[in-house]
């Protein structure tokens, strides 16, 4: 009954994931030239007086992350078959997986003396689920070989909504403080709050399962087929807020160093709600769920699913309004200009989401003339480290053209060696993978591209 409730729930959760706030972006912050820089380090200068981003076409970004284990880790070396249980082996105690979207509805950055003005309107899709380790432990193996289970990190929170953005940066000669202030309009959401979720086995008992579970489910979801498209867009009753600061200090016209904190802040829904709950314990013998499938077996899944359904019931309760947060990110970074045209960087990365996840990345930044710079990322994260990134920004003339991303060089040169055939060794050993392309109309050139300094690529 237990098992019951928690693949239902993990099922739903990866279903609902691919209907699609935060995204992690490491080579973005090296890449100043674009004003897109900006959404990940407030203190940013840009190389244009004005930079204007049109609808759909000046930024869109994705991302998709398993911290859990990647492609390669779900397929048999030897029958080259999927293998749940190397995946198993492969995940740390608390995992998620995130999948996302952002597409700048507008955006425009502005130079006035020694102020630097920005605006955006961004949509924004997100999916994050949380799981632990425990749950596939025991779909895949039951609870014979472990007699305690705890999943309060269980957890999804998936959402669509869109924010406006106001931002200031001020140079001084040595200090560089920025800021950007977000109002977010919520339009959908589904939310999940475990607060206990977990069972002991009595091995005196036949491995008789004592559970207990207490959650909620909250959604802000317009089902009415009525409301239409335009209603659904231009609904403001789920606002919220966020704000994203930055200070960067030069000590050297060679060394600069950068702070910046992002998506702090939240949205509280309000319209369209539904809330659930989960409350209840219960005892049922132990057995594996997965095991018994994937292992070609006789398994009836109906009869799982009506077994856990009598012991833990899931009841609509009065709908209130509810509060999510932002995911919170925090940079650290240093850069030092080694030529003319080079600079190198090191930044220390830290994203807040079911625990504090640390990732350093080192950046190579070259110039070619004036049309034409590269960016060259190497990140540690999530226990790897074969995560390279590449940016490339172009400017043939009033207008730039650029494409960043993580993890994606390797894939790309993985595509080339094979003669531009796709297959699984493009991404199989990458747990996270984003990229951003985008277009940008630009004016008034700051500073010759020879004399500027190494923050300006």
């Amino acid at each position: 009954m237990f098992k019951k409730i928690l693949l239902t729930f993990g099922i739903n959760s990866f279903l609902f994931g691919y209907v699609v706030q935060a995204q992690t972006e490491l080579t973005l912050p090296f890449v100043e030239s674009i004003h897109q820089s900006t959404y990940v380090n407030a203190a940013s200068l840009p190389d244009h007086k004005v930079s204007i981003g049109l609808p759909g076409i000046s930024s869109v970004s994705f991302d998709v992350t398993n911290t859990g284990f990647t492609y390669n880790d779900i397929v048999n070396d030897e029958t080259k078959k999927y293998d749940p249980y190397k995946a198993l082996n492969a995940m740390s105690k608390e995992n998620y997986m995130n999948i996302g979207n952002k597409t700048d509805l507008f955006s425009l950055r502005v130079k006035v003396r020694s102020m630097y003005f920005i605006l955006n309107a961004t949509e924004s899709v997100n999916f994050k689920f949380s799981y632990p380790k425990d749950l596939f432990t025991l779909m895949l193996k039951g609870n014979y070989d472990q007699t305690s289970f705890n999943f309060s990190s269980l957890g999804i929170n998936i959402s669509h909504n869109r924010e406006y953005g106001l931002g200031v940066t001020r140079e001084g000669r040595k200090l560089i403080i920025g800021g950007r202030v977000k109002l977010l309009q919520g339009l959908a959401n589904v939310y999940s709050r475990t607060d206990n979720l977990k069972f002991d086995t009595d091995v005196n008992n036949g491995n008789q399962l004592t559970a207990s579970a207490k959650g909620q489910i909250f959604t802000s979801v317009p089902l009415d087929s009525s409301i239409g498209a335009m209603n659904y867009l231009n609904n403001w009753g789920n606002l919220g807020g966020g704000i994203d600061l930055a200070v960067s200090y030069k000590f050297t016209p060679k060394w600069q160093l950068t702070l910046a904190a992002n998506n702090i802040g939240f949205i509280d829904w309000k319209t369209n709600l539904k809330s659930y709950e989960m409350d209840g314990k219960g005892g049922f013998d132990g057995a594996d769920i997965l095991g018994p499938y994937v292992n070609s077996n006789s398994f009836k899944f109906s009869e799982i699913v009506d077994s856990l359904n009598k012991a833990f019931k899931l009841k609509e309760n009065k709908a209130v309004a509810y509060r999510t947060w932002l995911t919170p990110q925090f940079y650290t970074m240093l850069n030092y200009h080694v030529f003319k045209n080079t600079s190198i960087g090191a930044s220390l990365f830290l994203e807040a989401f079911v625990k504090i996840t640390p990732t350093g990345t080192l950046a190579l930044q070259q110039k070619v003339g004036k049309m034409l710079s590269a960016t060259v990322s190497y990140s540690a994260k999530f226990g790897q480290f074969n995560n390279f990134g590449l940016g490339l920004v172009i400017k043939p003339g009033p207008f730039d053209f650029y494409i960043i991303g993580d993890n994606i060089l390797l894939p790309i040169i993985n595509y080339a060696a094979d003669k531009f055939y796709v297959n699984r060794k493009m991404v199989g050993d990458l747990r996270t993978v984003n990229f951003r392309v985008g277009m940008n109309l630009v004016f008034g050139r700051i500073k010759k591209a020879e004399s500027q300094s190494y923050w300006g690529i």
